[in-house]
C-alpha cells in the first residue's frame, strides 16, 4: 500500500486552533502529520503528545513563500513516504478523503503523475467540466499557471524531488501546475471536492476570501 506523509505550514488564524487543524485534517482519515509553526503561532491548550504528530516551531516567520518551501524540503527529507502532501492550516476533509486518496494511489499506481488535489474550488474553470471527464470521482484537470490547489496539494515523491531541484521552484500551486502541464504530467481534482477551505480570510493576499469554497463539498459522516 502507498504510503502518504503530510505537511501543514501553520500561521494565526482567526478562530482556529492548532488542535481544530489537527482534528479538521485527521477528520478525513489522515493521521502521520508534520506542523512547521510560525513563531507567533503557539497552542492556546497543551500540545497534545502524539505519536503520529512531529511539530517543529521555527524560530523566524519566514513569509509564505520561503515557509512552503522549508516546509515542502522538509517532509521530502525527513520521510521516506511514498506520496508527499503540503496542506493549509484552514482546511478540513470529508471523512472518507483518505480512502478515496488510496483509491486513486491504486488505481494510478503504474502512470505518471503529476499532482493531486482533495481540493477543488467553486470556480468556473473547475465546475463546467463535463461529467465524461470524471472518473471515479477524479478528473484530469491541466490548466497550467490556473491551478487552484494550495490549499491540499499531493505529489509522488520523484515528482518533488525533481522540482525541488530546479532552481527557479516555488512551493505554490500555480508553478506546480504549470510544471505538471509542460511535462504532460497529470493534475488530479476531487469531484466532488473532498476538502473544505473553512477560513474567511486569506493571509497571504490579505483579502476576504469567503468565495474560496470547495466544489459541492459534503461531509458524508
Amino acid at each position: 500500500m502507498a504510503t502518504l506523509s503530510i505537511v501543514v505550514p501553520c500561521c494565526p488564524r482567526p478562530g482556529l486552533t492548532l488542535t481544530d487543524t489537527i482534528n479538521n485534517i485527521r477528520h478525513g482519515g489522515f493521521r502521520e502529520l508534520h506542523l512547521s509553526l510560525e513563531p507567533d503561532c503557539t497552542w492556546a491548550e497543551t500540545a497534545p503528545d502524539d505519536f503520529g504528530l512531529c511539530v517543529r516551531q521555527n524560530d523566524f516567520k519566514y513569509g509564505f513563500l520561503t515557509h512552503g518551501m522549508i516546509c515542502w524540503k522538509w517532509i521530502y527529507e525527513t520521510t521516506e513516504s511514498d506520496y508527499l502532501m503540503m496542506v493549509e492550516n484552514d482546511v478540513r476533509f470529508a471523512h472518507s478523503a483518505a480512502s478515496r486518496l488510496h483509491t486513486l494511489f491504486n488505481r494510478e499506481a503504474e502512470r505518471s503523475l503529476g499532482f493531486i488535489s482533495l481540493f477543488t474550488p467553486d470556480m468556473t474553470t473547475y465546475s463546467q467540466v463535463h461529467p465524461s471527464q470524471i472518473v471515479d470521482g477524479w478528473a484530469d484537470q491541466r490548466v497550467g499557471y490556473g491551478a487552484e490547489a494550495g490549499q491540499c496539494i499531493c505529489l509522488r515523491r520523484e515528482i518533488l524531488g525533481r522540482m525541488i531541484r530546479n532552481f527557479d521552484f516555488l512551493p505554490v500551486d500555480w508553478y506546480i501546475g504549470r510544471y505538471c502541464k509542460d511535462n504532460d504530467l497529470p493534475c488530479w481534482h476531487a469531484y466532488p471536492s473532498m476538502a473544505e477551505h473553512i477560513s474567511e480570510f486569506s493571509v497571504r493576499q490579505g483579502t476576504a476570501w469567503i468565495a474560496h469554497k470547495g466544489l459541492n463539498y459534503k461531509d458524508e459522516a
